[in-house]
């Protein structure tokens, strides 16, 4: 495990295997490209209470009870990094449902 006092946007998170975050979800929709063009197949990104728009988690969990004194929200998100291939399919599939003026550049940053 380690913890970095960084700019997430230039860390090398290559190597994790798990990514937590606790970001609004406007900085969750920046970091989205870095996560997916940076991070192996199969890691495992986690957010407390902000979704990543339309990357819809692989599973979605509430933790305690509003009833119970739990004030905040305790929403928790868990996505796994797809493959590059179902990313590009994914991706073009997006861009085909889009609005002409929604369309943007896709550069798919393969690994070699």
């Amino acid at each position: 495990m380690r913890f970095e006092a960084n700019d997430l946007f230039k860390a090398d998170i290559h190597d994790a295997t798990v990514v937590t975050l606790f970001l609004l979800s406007s900085i969750n929709l920046k970091l989205r490209p870095k996560l997916l063009a940076d991070l192996r197949p199969g890691t495992r990104v986690v957010s407390n209470t902000f979704d990543m728009g339309d990357w819809k988690p692989d599973k979605q969990a509430t933790v305690g009870d509003p009833a119970e004194g739990y004030a905040l929200s305790h929403k928790l998100y868990l996505w796994r990094v797809p493959t590059p291939r179902l990313r590009i399919v994914k991706e073009l599939y997006r861009l085909r449902r889009a609005k002409p003026c929604e369309v943007t550049r896709f550069r798919p940053k393969l690994r070699r």
